[in-house]
C-alpha cells in the first residue's frame, strides 16, 4: 500500500526543490522552428531521466532533432508509456510582462504563486511534476508500481515528423505496454477534461517554383514590372490553392476528401448535446480547445450544436503560411519571385486514414495539370477513437474522485498527434495531457503554472501525489 502520510511530507520537504526543477526546464528555450535549443534539451530530458534510476537512458538519432529513450525498470508485471514533448511554440517576446525564458516565481492574481514563462503550462512545467512525483514514489517507497518505457522528442510543434522512427526502433520493447500517459495541468474549478478522441493530422508543405514549371523565373528573381510578359510561380500557387477550397476554406472541394466521412451518429450527437449543457453559459470560442476567446464569430450562419459538431466530427483544411518574394525589411521590393511555397494543417476526425487523402491530393495536382508543383509530406498520423471504459481512464476517473474532482469527458479534440500510433497500433489505453493542477495561456504571452493550492484548483503537492495515487491505483487495477 502506498504510505500517503510520508509522500507528503516528502513533497512538502522538497517542495523549493522541485519548484527549481520547474524553473530550471523552463528556462532552456527549445524552438526547433527557430533551430534554438533542442539537442541541449534533449539532453536535459536525458538527465532527468538518469537521476530518476533509469539504468538505460539514450539519445535517440532522427531525421531531425534527437528524442530521447529511457526505461525505468521497477520489476513490476505492469508497464506504461510516457510520452512527452519538451519543444515549445516560438513566444511573441514583445507582448510577454516578463522575458519568457526567465521561468519567474512570482504573485498573479486570482492564481497566488506562479511561474510565469514558456512552457510553464504546455508542457514543461506538468512533465517536470510528473517527474517530481516519479522521484518522490521512488525514494519513499524504494522503486515505481510499474515499469516506464519514456519516449520524448522535441518537434511536436513541427507535427512530430520524425516520432514514428523513434517507435519503430524501439517497437518490440513497446508492444508489452499497456497504456500511454502523458501528464498535463488542465484541471479548474473542481473539473478535470479529458478527451476520448484525437483527430489525425497531415501536415504538407507545397511549392510551385520556375525551375520545375518551365515557365516565369528560373534562375533568380526578375522585377516585378516583368510579370505584363513573364508567369508568376506564385499565382500558379495561388490558383493551386484555390483548386482545394471554396467559401473562404470552409468547404472542401478537393475530389474525394469527403469520401471517408461519418457523420455523427445519434449517440455522438446526444454526447455532445450533453457537453453543451455542462457549458452552458459560456461561448464555444472558450471552450473548444484551440480556439480561443479572441476569436471573432466566423461561423454565425451555424447554430451552436452545429459549431460543436463540426468542431468533434469533420475534417479541416487549414492554411498554416504562405510565402514568396517580398516579406519585410530587408527584402528585396518590385520582384516577381521565382518561388513560392504553402504549409497546409489538415485535420482528420474518426473514420479517416491519412493515406487516401495524401493519394487524392497528389492524384489531384496530376490530373488539373500541375505535376510540377511539389508537394511534400512532412508528418502524417492517423486519428486515434478512445473507448470511454478503457482501464486507463477509470482509473484516472477514480483518483480524482478523492480530490474532489469531476471527470468531463469530451468526445474529441481537433488537435492530434503521434501518441495515435500507441492507441492504433499497440492496442493501448491513451490519455494525453491529463493532470490535476491548473495553468493557463498554454502557447501564448504570460504563460503560467499554479503553485499553491487555491478555491479554484490544486497546486503543486497535490498535483504530484494524484500522480503518485494514479499510478499505483492503475498498478492494483491490472493486476486484480
Amino acid at each position: 500500500m502506498l504510505d500517503k502520510q510520508r509522500l507528503r511530507s516528502y513533497f512538502n520537504e522538497n517542495r523549493k526543490r522541485h519548484i527549481d526543477r520547474i524553473v530550471e526546464f523552463i528556462r532552456q528555450p527549445t524552438l526547433p522552428s527557430e533551430n534554438e535549443g533542442v539537442e541541449e534539451t534533449a539532453e536535459m530530458v536525458a538527465s532527468y531521466y538518469r537521476q530518476l534510476g533509469c539504468k538505460e537512458v539514450e539519445l535517440v538519432p532522427t531525421k531531425g532533432y534527437p528524442g530521447v529513450w529511457a526505461y525505468y525498470d521497477a520489476g513490476a508485471p505492469i508497464t506504461i508509456v510516457n510520452y512527452c514533448m519538451f519543444d515549445t511554440k516560438p513566444p511573441d517576446r514583445s507582448r510577454w510582462s516578463i522575458p519568457p525564458f526567465e521561468a519567474k516565481q512570482t504573485i498573479l492574481e486570482p492564481w497566488g504563486d506562479v511561474i510565469i514563462g514558456c512552457g510553464a503550462r504546455s508542457r514543461k512545467g506538468p512533465y517536470m511534476t510528473w517527474l517530481n512525483s516519479l522521484e518522490g514514489l521512488i525514494k519513499t517507497e524504494g522503486t515505481l508500481p510499474v515499469n516506464i518505457m519514456f519516449l520524448a522528442e522535441g518537434e511536436e510543434n513541427q507535427a512530430s515528423p520524425n516520432y514514428a522512427q523513434m517507435v519503430d526502433k524501439f517497437r518490440d520493447r513497446l508492444k508489452f505496454a499497456t497504456a500511454c500517459f502523458s501528464p498535463g495541468a488542465s484541471e479548474l474549478d473542481g473539473v478535470l477534461n479529458v478527451w476520448l478522441g484525437y483527430k489525425g493530422l497531415i501536415f504538407v508543405r507545397i511549392k510551385a517554383s520556375g525551375s520545375r514549371w518551365g515557365r516565369g523565373p528560373v534562375c533568380r528573381n526578375a522585377h516585378g514590372m516583368s510579370q505584363v510578359v513573364v508567369d508568376s510561380p506564385s499565382w500558379h500557387l495561388v490558383q493551386t490553392l484555390a483548386t482545394f477550397i471554396k467559401d473562404e476554406g470552409r468547404s472542401v472541394i478537393l475530389p474525394g476528401f469527403y469520401d471517408q466521412l461519418i457523420p455523427p451518429n445519434d449517440e455522438e450527437i446526444e454526447e455532445v448535446r450533453k457537453l453543451m449543457k455542462m457549458k452552458a453559459g459560456k461561448k464555444w470560442q472558450d471552450i473548444l480547445k484551440g480556439v480561443g476567446g479572441d476569436v471573432g464569430d466566423s461561423s454565425s450562419e451555424l447554430t451552436e450544436e452545429e459549431v460543436y459538431l463540426k468542431y468533434f466530427f469533420y475534417p479541416s483544411f487549414n492554411l498554416n503560411g504562405i510565402s514568396a518574394g517580398f516579406t519585410g525589411p530587408g527584402s528585396p521590393v518590385f520582384s516577381l519571385p521565382g518561388e513560392a511555397w504553402a504549409l497546409l494543417d489538415i485535420r482528420l476526425p474518426r473514420g479517416y486514414k491519412v493515406e487516401p487523402v495524401i493519394e487524392g491530393i497528389k492524384t489531384h495536382l496530376e490530373k488539373t495539370g500541375r505535376k510540377d508543383i511539389e508537394f511534400e509530406v512532412i508528418a502524417a498520423h492517423n486519428p486515434l477513437e478512445a473507448d470511454p471504459n478503457n482501464d486507463l481512464l477509470k482509473v484516472v476517473r477514480e483518483t480524482s474522485t478523492k480530490y474532489n474532482i469531476n471527470i468531463e469527458t469530451e468526445p474529441y479534440v481537433a488537435g492530434g498527434g503521434p501518441w495515435s500510433i500507441f492507441g492504433n497500433e499497440f492496442n493501448m489505453s491513451v490519455l494525453f495531457d491529463v493532470g490535476i493542477g491548473h495553468g493557463g495561456n498554454a502557447g501564448a504571452p504570460d504563460e503560467y503554472l499554479v503553485l499553491n493550492n487555491t478555491d479554484r484548483c490544486h497546486g503543486l503537492i497535490e498535483t504530484e501525489m494524484w500522480y503518485a495515487e494514479m499510478l499505483y491505483n492503475y498498478a492494483q487495477a491490472k493486476s486484480e
